[in-house]
């Protein structure tokens, strides 16, 4: 994840958010359910530093965009949704029929990181990031890829 979305996260950080987005697909009976809590999620566990640090450039990104921040954490938020709500379904129902085969819970979430791997590729990722992109006015993105490059490797792709 840091060499493709962000290295804005720790190590640690990314162990902890994906155990806790992982508990939450294990409990959880849809997507949606899942979807809702990513963005709380994922500002969980972000330092107090980085939660400055976002909002600042959150306020700063909104003023660019038509619309204001409303629009500018919809736009995140809905692509996002779009783009990950297949692949959250698929583990969510995958989860039990490991279960009801014996595995070990630990196995399982080795699984779900496997599957999250394989997910993950190069072209998937650049084809969300160009989704993302396409949510904005061209003047609008190059706002919020100059001001979230530090969370976001937003730079990378070509959109």
């Amino acid at each position: 994840m840091n060499t493709m979305v962000s290295d804005y996260f720790t190590p640690e950080q990314y162990q902890i958010l994906f155990h806790n987005l992982t508990e939450l697909c294990m409990s959880s009976t849809n997507a949606s359910q899942v979807m809702s809590q990513f963005v709380p999620t994922l500002m969980s566990v972000l330092t107090v530093q980085q939660k400055g640090e976002v909002a600042a450039k959150g306020l700063l990104v909104s003023s660019k965009v038509q619309g204001g921040l409303t629009t500018l954490l919809n736009n995140l938020s809905d692509a996002l949704y779009y783009n990950l709500f297949a692949f959250c379904q698929q583990l969510i129902d995958l989860y039990p029929k490991y279960f009801s085969k014996g595995m070990a819970r630990e196995a399982i979430v080795v699984k779900g990181f496997g599957k999250c791997n394989q997910f993950a590729t190069q072209k998937r990722m650049t084809t969300i990031f160009c989704r993302i992109a396409k949510k904005f006015k061209p003047d609008e993105w190059t706002a919020v890829k100059k001001d979230f490059k530090m969370m976001f490797k937003f730079g990378i792709y070509n959109c």
